[in-house]
């Protein structure tokens, strides 16, 4: 990213200014740097003594004295900003990790694991890779596989190709997707998939036995006649009714075609879900991390889509922005960078 680009992201954030500006007071008290007369006197948020072209060159020149005491802190100080991005609800991230770097290492078992599983099924269907944005998107495109391509690529022969675009909310979970920018977008997405002649199938990351949203979508498509088979930890037993929003139940398959598959690769985390679990299935379900992914929901890790007055998610916030030594460069692609790192 050019640094004329971080200097407009920085205006239009004033929060990623106020943490950029803690994250290198830290630094700089920790290895007993000096920073500029009258740095870190300034308001909070905003205001006029609080610059972005201030923040932009306190941050270039943190780097460069870093590098003079420890190349390693240097090259580490991007990462741990990160971790210490804030939270925008702190109950739902309280693992045993203390650093990103520890967090990713966990995180890079499930993608991995994740990506096992799709070439499996791939093994019997061309697949319709749909995350259900972002999160999930940020952790798997990073490092796509040779035999998966995304849709816009035009490589059609890959036995799975990954289809960006589709959010299904889930904190608006008691609302049908009939007659919703949503539903009409899954529905468009499961066009596409019978157009190639492909399997689709509906990605998600949750700490629970499924994502909400996957039980908005089994409404759906039990009204529309489609089929659902939900994978793995999603599952539950046939023929039994929908489970309630944070049930240890899974969700019952449902008969009809096209049929959707349904997988939430992350191991179950929440307490309250863990304790209504059969002891016999905990450790199929339950495991490391202990925790959400880190990304979901640390403010300024990744672009947030917000709904706007006619019902469609658009991206409406970008990601902060970070300093590293060879330049700034937002934190969604730092990110992905660093767990690409663990990956590979």
């Amino acid at each position: 990213m050019e640094k004329e680009a971080a200097l407009l992201a920085l205006e239009k954030e004033p929060e990623n200014l106020k943490w950029l500006r803690d994250q290198l007071l830290l630094t700089t008290k920790e290895y007993d740097l000096c920073f500029s007369p009258g740095f870190g006197t300034e308001p909070e948020i905003g205001g006029k003594q609080i610059s972005p072209e201030k923040i932009i060159i306190e941050s270039e020149n943190l780097l460069r004295r870093l590098m003079e005491k420890s190349r390693r802190k240097a090259e580490t100080f991007p990462a741990e900003a990160l971790w210490r991005l804030p939270n925008r609800y702190p109950w739902t991230f309280s693992g045993g990790s203390g650093s990103l770097e520890t967090q990713l290492r966990e995180e890079t078992r499930v993608i991995r694991r994740t990506w096992k599983w799709l070439h499996r099924i791939s093994d019997r269907f061309r697949l319709l890779i749909i995350p259900n944005e972002t999160t999930p998107t940020d952790y798997l495109i990073g490092t796509l596989p040779k035999w998966c391509a995304l849709a816009d690529e035009g490589r059609d022969d890959a036995r799975a190709l990954l289809l960006r675009g589709v959010k299904i909310a889930s904190s608006e979970h008691r609302v049908p997707l009939e007659e919703t920018p949503e539903g009409r977008t899954l529905s468009q997405a499961m066009k596409k998939a019978f157009d190639c002649r492909r399997v689709p199938l509906l990605i998600d990351f949750s700490r629970r036995r499924f994502p909400r949203a996957f039980l908005r979508v089994w409404r759906f498509a039990r009204n529309m006649g489609w089929g659902i088979n939900p994978i793995e930890k999603v599952q539950g037993r046939a023929g039994s009714r929908a489970p309630g929003a944070k049930s240890p139940r899974g969700l019952p398959p449902l008969p009809g075609a096209p049929t959707l598959l349904l997988l939430d690769p992350w191991p179950i985390s929440d307490p309250k879900i863990i304790s209504g679990l059969r002891p016999d299935i905990r450790p199929r379900f339950c495991g490391i991390p202990e925790t959400k992914p880190w990304q979901d929901d640390r403010i300024g890790a990744r672009r947030e889509m917000e709904m706007d007055e006619n019902g469609i998610y658009r991206f409406q916030k970008e990601p902060w922005v970070v300093p590293t030594l060879s330049g700034w460069i937002r934190a969604d692609l730092l990110f992905r960078n660093l767990l690409r790192s663990f990956l590979l």
